[in-house]
């Protein structure tokens, strides 16, 4: 797939799921229905071929691979969400 493909709006989504920590949160702040986030994580979860959060308790956890190959170089954006 060409870059000049890709819908660049689906990192906003990525952004807002991972600073709210919750797909409803995330969708009212950027005043989006649940249902088109969920979409559009969807969408972005294809186009990368990676799942991108997994679930862990009640807060979603994001997998590291897409910061940083090692724990050094991740810092605190791999941790998840107190």
């Amino acid at each position: 797939m060409h870059i000049s493909r890709i819908d660049l709006n689906l990192f906003v989504v990525l952004d807002a799921i991972y600073q709210e920590g919750n797909i409803t949160r995330a969708s009212q702040a950027l005043k989006l229905s649940q249902p088109a986030l969920s979409h559009a994580l969807g969408r972005l979860r294809e186009l990368l071929k990676d799942p991108l959060f997994v679930r862990q308790g009640f807060r979603p956890w994001f997998l590291r691979r897409w910061f940083a190959t090692s724990s050094d170089r991740c810092g605190r954006r791999c941790k998840p969400w107190n």
